[in-house]
């Protein structure tokens, strides 16, 4: 997937599912984006 573009604000989001028949096995998610800020959190 890509989003942003308009804005120019490109990322692009790759998203991969393992399956076996009708169960989901395993969900990868990674991809490319923009720096424009970094905020750190504490949980």
């Amino acid at each position: 997937m890509e989003q942003g573009y308009s804005m120019k604000k490109p990322s692009e989001i790759i998203v991969s599912l393992k399956t076996q028949g009708k169960d989901i096995l395993e969900v990868k998610v990674g991809g490319k984006a923009m720096n424009l800020s970094e905020t750190e959190i504490q949980i």
